[in-house]
């Protein structure tokens, strides 16, 4: 038979390993915990973010610009909204749409360019391409619009009520 030593020795050494252990743990979960905590965006934002590939910078810039001034925080807050979205919006191009585009520009709009258009281009469209917002849309095109939002909310008669 093996004698147990349970000399006080043994029991302040099994002590001392286990603080230390507990110490060793909860220190690694301290900066794990820090490390999850110190996001820059809400967790949304930073999804879309990380989904946006070469044109993430272009949406941080938006999101910089909006946290420098307290009175943009309501900017800054649609601006999150939007960029946290963006990832399930996307737009179609078709060469021979665009190509419409810059005919009606060209030319007075009537019912007549539209069925001269479609006589020289076809009934159908062709090639169409999508485009995730997330990777095309860039920051002076979103910050322009942001802004022309709030301005018109804060000066047409119908926003104030």
């Amino acid at each position: 038979m093996k004698k147990v030593d349970n000399s006080i020795f043994t029991i302040l050494r099994f002590y001392d390993f286990t603080v230390f252990m507990m110490r060793k743990i909860g220190f690694y979960l301290s900066i794990i915990l820090v490390m999850l905590g110190c996001s820059r965006y809400p967790a949304d934002v930073e999804w879309a973010l990380k989904h946006a590939g070469d044109n993430r910078a272009e949406l941080e810039t938006v999101l910089e610009q909006y946290s420098k001034r307290a009175e943009d925080k309501l900017k800054l807050k649609s601006a999150y909204f939007l960029i946290a979205n963006m990832p399930f919006h996307f737009t179609v191009r078709d060469p021979k749409f665009e190509a419409f585009k810059v005919y009606l520009e060209e030319n007075e709009i009537s019912d007549r360019s539209w069925t001269d258009f479609l006589k020289t281009n076809g009934q159908h469209f062709g090639e169409i391409e999508i485009e995730p917002d997330i990777l095309h849309i860039n920051s002076e095109f979103l910050i322009r619009n942001i802004d022309f939002s709030f301005r018109v909310w804060q000066e047409a008669p119908w926003g104030n009520r």
